[in-house]
């Protein structure tokens, strides 16, 4: 599993990383969040970073697989790009929305 939103961000936007892996690999990609009920954060990195607090419960939320066809075209591309963006926004809200529910 990686990051999708790049080494320099910005935060939470996909980039086309993992589209033209999962083109090359012939493997589908699984979006996922990881939700800690607790964590602190890094405010003054350019991602937020959250780190958990030692044994704070978490919960992982999993999206359907995001198939891309190796022959592919660059529009076809970049609408998994979005695909995968709107898929991974649910996700987080999901998660934070669980989040407040158990706080």
């Amino acid at each position: 599993g990686f990051t999708i939103d790049g080494p320099k961000g910005p935060r939470h936007v996909a980039k086309m990383g993992a589209i033209l892996i999962a083109k090359k690999a012939g493997q589908p990609i699984l979006p996922f969040v990881i939700v800690p009920a607790k964590s602190w954060e890094i405010r003054k990195s350019w991602d937020q970073t959250q780190i958990p607090k030692p044994f704070t419960r978490a919960r992982v939320i999993i999206a359907p697989p995001i198939y891309v066809k190796a022959d592919a075209p660059a529009d076809a591309l970049n609408a998994k790009r979005d695909e995968l963006q709107r898929a991974l926004d649910a996700l987080a809200q999901a998660g934070e929305q669980w989040r407040a529910s158990i706080s």
